[in-house]
Parts: structure tokens; C-alpha cells; sequence
């Protein structure tokens, strides 16, 4: 009998009830970031360093070079255009190289990396010139969903897919090397860091 009593719903006067504050429409929201900053659980994102050009996935609301955990960037090696891929964890450092493995939207990459000296966060960069491998890449980052990413001896990251980053493969490799999907216009995505 004293449980029934505990379990006992009292109504609530509507009057004792305060107007909760409208949430902006999406046509007042410019962009996806934007739209990110503003949702509480979203805690990383896709963001480009404007001195590098380089999207750059990590903590929302930070500034790009802030705990990066992933970065994907297109330079010129003797005025041939080659992907820079680097992923900032602690993986096996005594080996000093491993294995990147990113796998997105069917499609999957493995790269071999190798870790940069002297350096105590722990950066494994690859530079991936046109061809097959770039190629893959691209078809992992070409849908709208999740992209895995894994690293010898690192935790597993997971990260959106997102039209800056799909951008960076056609200036890299040109549209007939990375056709992407539609522009979902997503720039934000759960993740663990």
C-alpha cells in the first residue's frame, strides 16, 4: 500500500507553467557549424585552418590547431598535388610507422604512416599522391554518413564526412579522381576523441 501511495502522479496547474523560448528555424541557421555550436552533444567538428587550408576535425568551438584529431590537407610535391593525411594520437611509438586504415561509405583505405620525430602527441602522417589509393579515400569520404578511422596501436576514431573535406579531394586529385555525394552540407558528427 505505501508503494501505490509513492507512485501517485499530482496534476500540474497550466497556469504555474512558464512559455519556453522558440529554438531558431533552420533558415536562421547559416550553417552547419553553426547549427553544431548550438546543439549541446555534438562535441567535435570539421573546421579549416585558415593559415594551412587544411580541414582539421577536433573539439567544436576551438580553434583548428586545438587537440586536432584528424587533419586532411592537399599540397604540391614538385607541382604534382598530393594528399596530406595526418592522425594526432599515442600509437605504437616504438615502431615509429604503422598502418591508417579509413573506411567510409563502402569503400576503404589502408595507408601506411609514419610517425613524426620528436614529436609527443604523436602525428602519423601519410602524403598520398593521385592513383588508386587517393582514390579510395575519396569514395570513403564521398557519402554523407561516418567515417571510420583506425591507427596501429591508437584508439579508433570515428568521424563525419562532410562537403570541406570531400572539397579538398577534387582540388587534390580533380573531379574525375573523387566524385562525391550529394552536399549534405555536413560539417559536424559524433565522435570520441
Amino acid at each position: 500500500m505505501l508503494i501505490t501511495a509513492c507512485a501517485r502522479v499530482e496534476p500540474v496547474d497550466d497556469n504555474a507553467l512558464e512559455a519556453v523560448d522558440p529554438i531558431d528555424s533552420s533558415e536562421l541557421i547559416e550553417t552547419q557549424d553553426d547549427a553544431a555550436a548550438r546543439t549541446p552533444g555534438l562535441r567535435f567538428a570539421w573546421r579549416m585552418d585558415n593559415d594551412t587550408g587544411a580541414a582539421v576535425w577536433g573539439p567544436q568551438g576551438q580553434p583548428a590547431g586545438t587537440d586536432p584529431k584528424l587533419s586532411v590537407l592537399c599540397t604540391k610535391d614538385g607541382g604534382q598535388p598530393q594528399l596530406t593525411i595526418t592522425r594526432y594520437a599515442i600509437g605504437d611509438a616504438e615502431a615509429g610507422a604503422g598502418t591508417l586504415r579509413v573506411s567510409g561509405n563502402g569503400a576503404s583505405a589502408m595507408i601506411p604512416v609514419a610517425m613524426a620525430t620528436g614529436d609527443s602527441q604523436g602525428q602519423w602522417t601519410a602524403n598520398v599522391g593521385p592513383g588508386d589509393l587517393m582514390r579510395s579515400l575519396a569514395n570513403a569520404f564521398a557519402g554523407i554518413g561516418m567515417v571510420d578511422i583506425t591507427l596501429s596501436g591508437a584508439e579508433p576514431l570515428q568521424v563525419a564526412s562532410a562537403k570541406r573535406v570531400r572539397d579538398i579531394f577534387a582540388n587534390c586529385a580533380g573531379p574525375a579522381e573523387a566524385e562525391g555525394g550529394e552536399d549534405d552540407g555536413t560539417a559536424i558528427g559524433n565522435s570520441q576523441g
